[in-house]
């Protein structure tokens, strides 16, 4: 068995078997069910026991939640915005060298072969980063407020979590250093009201995001 334990062969018969039901729902035009494919490759991504290059991974996720877009699952759109914040976070620690590796497996036969449909179709959102060759943090709020659009809970409050965190930044940069332009009060209006659906829609994290809020200013109004 090599290095393998029974615990992860049973992961990936499993992994297997899920994505061969999702590959002929996905022949059907099943978005859902390219939607979770998607999903499967963002954990792949953050799982430490997964062998998968990371950059292999997060494109291959783009794919299919530009795939779900594509046939209609817009909420699809907060993933995409998720695997914006997944590329940042697996490259805290290593900025000087995490563009550089990931332009070069962009500019791969490896990549070019993976995702060859892409560049000969020339569209959606994986089509951009192969062309630019680079991801750009704050693209984020584009995705989240997409699928927000459309009800999605989750993207309302990761983007009304964004406009808080920028109002707040700015709010304690006013207090430290008056010359600093004061908080922008239309990035709490916006703030307020993602949150507020985001809250009456199922998604607690609200609370604690505004307890962390009143920490941060409370710790430099003293």
């Amino acid at each position: 068995m090599g290095n393998y334990s029974t615990k992860r062969i049973l992961k990936e018969l499993h992994i297997k078997r899920n994505m061969k039901k999702l590959f002929t729902l996905v022949e059907a035009g099943n978005a859902r069910a390219m939607e979770k494919i998607g999903t499967n490759f963002f954990c792949r991504v953050l799982d430490e026991d997964d062998d998968i290059d990371i950059f292999e991974g997060m494109l291959s996720a783009f794919y299919w939640f530009d795939k779900a877009v594509e046939f209609g699952k817009i909420d699809s759109n907060y993933w995409i915005g998720e695997t914006i914040d997944l590329y940042c976070y697996c490259g805290i620690g290593g900025q000087a060298y995490y563009g550089h590796h990931f332009r070069e497996f962009i500019r791969s036969q490896k990549c070019k072969c993976i995702f060859h449909e892409v560049l000969d179709l020339g569209k959606g959102y994986l089509f951009k980063i192969l062309k630019e060759e680079h991801i750009n943090f704050w693209e984020n709020k584009i995705f989240y407020q997409k699928a927000a659009e459309v009800g999605d809970s989750s993207a309302a409050f990761r983007l009304g979590e964004i406009y808080l965190n920028e109002w707040c930044r700015d709010y304690i940069e006013h207090l430290i250093d008056r010359e600093y332009p004061k908080a922008n009060s239309n990035d709490l209006k916006q703030a307020e009201k993602y949150l507020y659906y985001a809250l009456t829609n199922g998604e607690p994290e609200v609370v604690s995001l505004m307890f962390k809020i009143f920490d941060a200013i409370n710790s430099h109004c003293n």
